[in-house]
């Protein structure tokens, strides 16, 4: 199962518990393919940075390595301009492009779009039901 995961699921998992940090573990023992971008790998560094403020880069190296080493990146070969929010095309592009099986994410735009083509868009929580 291939699988995309917007930052705000991802940075949660890492840094804080819960439903993000399920989805997280999931694909850091294999049991789906996480599919990133140049854009998504861009986003999740600043992200890291931004949340860790400088006080540990040690754990944000840690990641960072994880998502280039464990990860697929895809070339971008489908463009969307359907968000409100402009900056949330680059997930559905990556997953389009990528043959992903599911978007998770928590961001309200994203999860009003419910899914494209053959690709759910889901919360945590439903994405680990979709599991059992």
């Amino acid at each position: 199962m291939k699988i995309v995961i917007d930052s705000n699921v991802f940075i949660s998992g890492i840094f804080w518990k819960g439903k993000p940090e399920l989805v997280i573990n999931g694909w850091v023992e294999a049991r789906y393919e996480l599919l990133v971008s140049k854009p998504i790998i861009d986003e999740y560094t600043r992200s890291l940075y931004h949340i860790s403020a400088g006080r540990r880069n040690d754990l944000v190296e840690r990641w960072l390595f994880q998502i280039l080493e464990f990860s697929t990146c895809i070339g971008i070969t489908q463009h969307f301009e359907i968000c409100r929010d402009k900056t949330d095309n680059k997930w559905l592009d990556c997953a389009a492009s990528g043959g992903a099986d599911y978007i998770v994410s928590g961001d309200k735009d994203l999860l009003s779009l419910r899914a494209i083509f053959n690709i759910s868009i889901v919360k945590p929580s439903d994405f680990l039901k979709q599991l059992q």
